[in-house]
């Protein structure tokens, strides 16, 4: 149980302690044992170790160890239990007690990780002297055997571990070790290599304990300490053994072991002797996104019978009640606070730093049911509040993902507060922008402001605010929304600012800019500065051309409009100049007309006839526009555009189709009203 103490102000006791945990054995505990285990949180504001007294309810001191301790975490503490006592003090927050000397703890496998440093394990002096050189630990805890398959302290990939316990060897004889594990290993008893399996490997070559060795144990404890490099992902590692007189090999169970006590907090007490209110929480489980992750955590708070609870995060959501869940949207140092209130009594507010990190004892990084609980939480959340790097780290982790919705929460509560973003943000408002003409969204009205703020944080002479320019100018140009505005910005942009391909479509665009205002010929040359990328002596690409194209209108008849879209779209990077022909202009016409991008849909139809297309060409082009503006609801546009079609094209079956499809609405409005809307 991880408990978090009382956090509001607290007096001095003697020797400068602050809290008194009064802890029993659990009821399921293994009994009796050497050492006990128990999980606290120190006193708010004492850092990352605070001080730590043991002793029994006698007041007699007892040996302990802090085994794991760092700001926002629990402190994982063995103590000496040896006495045989179930109940014992432990003081927080002052200064630590001296150990006698000659104690040291026996009870559980202890498992302590590092972040692998580069260098070889092809032999034990070099992997000892790897785990020496990577002393940065990313965590200590309690495991019931040297039997694993996760790393419970962080990513289960590029680490190093290190398994310290005592066998309880009851039968004296020769006894044979065996590791097997993916990369090296190495498992020593009393302190000598016994079983080694150095170098680089997975774990299929050890399955039948072909890296072990012989050691001849007396009865009693006897230390086994087990060492791993992991290198890169596939984590498994398994201490086993063949017992005296037995066949074959097996795990060594955790009941081999000694084992440590469980223990838990009882009462929390303050220096001046009265018990409050105070909490604790842990991790339920998170999504993981390579470095992002949403995290759910349960808090419960303790001591507070016949009180209200109301529970306040630091990204503005707040909660009723004894127990809370609460979904954090990035993982860091978050500040949590209780206030509890009773009749006649004043409120207590208590507040603690909470470090969210991801379940790393998960089996699956990203359990989809769990996602989708936690999706629908934070879509009903008013993120207003939300710190900015909230904002950031779920805009990220959504695209990442590719949810629409959340990327869409997270645009929404970041674009109104351009004033609390920095310039490192400017790329995450023209991803912003990008998102929010996304077909699958369609928010064209946030469009500009997104890429407006991404240039306005972003330096006037760098790649991002180039970058924000084109893609501006594109929208603009492409929804007709001011194009005259777009060709400027375009214009405006220096070309060395961007990237090739950058480069290439701020060219393109010139080009669609051009050909907006009905300009064909500087179109033509836009395009053809722009370049193809298919090679002058490809004496088969007009067959491919044509082959992909068929294709296209095949997906087009299925309604498959993302793998037309991005034939259509492939064929006209190839060689710009498709731009001023019809067959891929249409395909795109229809596949935004699928996904109702109606904007879009019209102006391509515009200046495809903007480029002079004629015949049974442009007849279908007329038929299209129609259809666009009839959708649209542009009611007297389609009704002049539909009669247009039927006196420039009387003979084409695209105009029979026109009278059949709106001949009893379009026919009659456009017959009542001769002139251009």
């Amino acid at each position: 149980m991880l408990l978090g103490l009382l956090a509001g102000a607290v007096h001095s006791a003697p020797g400068g302690l602050q809290t008194c945990a009064t802890i029993e054995k659990t009821e399921d505990s293994a009994w009796p044992a050497p050492d006990g285990h128990v999980l606290l949180f120190p006193p708010a504001g004492t850092g990352g170790t605070p001080g730590v007294r043991v002793t029994r309810e006698t007041g007699a001191p007892v040996g302990h160890e802090v085994l794991w301790a760092a700001e926002g975490e629990p402190v994982s503490l063995l103590f000496d239990c040896s006495s045989g006592d179930t109940t014992y003090r432990v003081y927080l927050g002052g200064n630590p007690s001296p150990n006698p000397a000659t104690w040291q703890a026996r009870g559980g496998v202890r498992l302590e990780t590092r972040p692998r440093v580069d260098g070889n394990a092809a032999s034990w002096d070099e992997a000892i002297a790897l785990w020496h050189k990577a002393d940065r630990p990313q965590g200590r805890s309690l495991v019931d055997r040297i039997h694993q398959g996760i790393n419970p302290h962080g990513p289960s990939c590029d680490f190093l571990a290190r398994y310290c316990g005592f066998l309880d060897i009851g039968q004296p004889g020769r006894y044979e070790f065996a590791t097997v594990s993916d990369d090296a290993s190495f498992l020593l008893i009393d302190g000598k290599v016994v079983a080694s399996w150095p170098g680089r490997h997975d774990n299929r070559g050890g399955r039948r304990a072909q890296h072990s060795g012989r050691v001849r144990l007396d009865r009693g404890r006897h230390r086994i300490d087990y060492y791993n490099v992991q290198y890169g992902h596939g984590f498994s590692v398994s201490a086993a053994w063949l017992r005296p007189g037995r066949k074959h090999f097996e795990t060594i169970p955790a009941a081999a072991f000694v084992p440590a006590a469980r223990f838990q907090a009882q009462r929390m007490v303050a220096a001046n002797g009265r018990a409050a209110p105070y909490f604790e929480w842990h991790a339920l489980g998170s999504s993981k996104a390579g470095d992002l992750a949403l995290v759910s955590v349960r808090f419960e708070a303790r001591q507070c019978a016949g009180r209200t609870c109301r529970w306040i995060f630091d990204d503005g959501s707040e909660a009723d009640g004894r127990r809370a869940t609460h979904i954090f949207c990035r993982t860091a140092l978050r500040t949590v606070t209780l206030v509890t209130s009773a009749d006649a009594e004043p409120a207590v507010k208590l507040s603690r730093r909470v470090r969210v990190h991801p379940r790393w004892d998960q089996r699956r990084e990203w359990p989809d049911r769990l996602f989708a609980r936690q999706k629908n939480v934070i879509l009903s959340r008013d993120l207003s509040e939300a710190p900015v790097a909230d904002l950031r780290a779920l805009f990220e982790l959504a695209r990442r993902v590719e949810d629409r919705p959340l990327m869409t929460k997270a645009c929404d509560a970041g674009l109104p507060r351009v004033a609390d973003f920095g310039r490192e943000d400017a790329e995450l408002f023209l991803r912003m922008g990008l998102h929010y003409q996304h077909y699958g969204v369609r928010r064209y009205e946030a469009v500009i402001p997104a890429f407006d703020a991404a240039m306005s944080l972003a330096p006037q002479e760098s790649t991002v605010h180039a970058r924000a320019a084109v893609h501006l100018a594109g929208f603009r140009i492409h929804t007709r929304q001011n194009p005259g505005e777009g060709r400027r910005l375009l214009d405006a942009v220096d070309p060395a600012l961007l990237e090739e391909k950058d480069r290439r479509l701020r060219q393109i665009y010139l080009g669609d800019a051009h050909l907006t205002e009905s300009r064909t010929r500087p179109a033509r040359q836009a395009y053809l500065a722009a370049g193809n990328t298919v090679a002058r002596d490809d004496l088969h690409y007009a067959v491919r051309r044509r082959a992909r194209l068929e294709a296209a209108k095949d997906y087009l008849r299925r309604g498959e409009y993302d793998a037309a879209a991005r034939i259509a779209r492939e064929i006209e990077w190839e060689t710009p100049l498709e731009r001023l022909q019809p067959e891929t202009g249409m395909v795109m016409i229809r596949v935004q007309l699928g996904r109702k991008e109606y904007p879009f849909a019209h102006s391509q139809c515009l200046r495809l006839l903007s480029a002079g297309i004629q015949g049974r060409h442009e007849a279908e082009l007329r038929f299209l526009l129609v259809r666009v503006l009839n959708d649209m609801a542009r009611v007297d546009e389609a009704a002049f555009a539909y009669r247009e079609l039927l006196e420039r094209h009387p003979y084409e079956e695209a105009a029979a189709r026109a009278k059949a499809t709106w001949g009893n609405t379009l026919g009659t409005k456009a017959r009542s009203s001769g002139d251009r809307p």
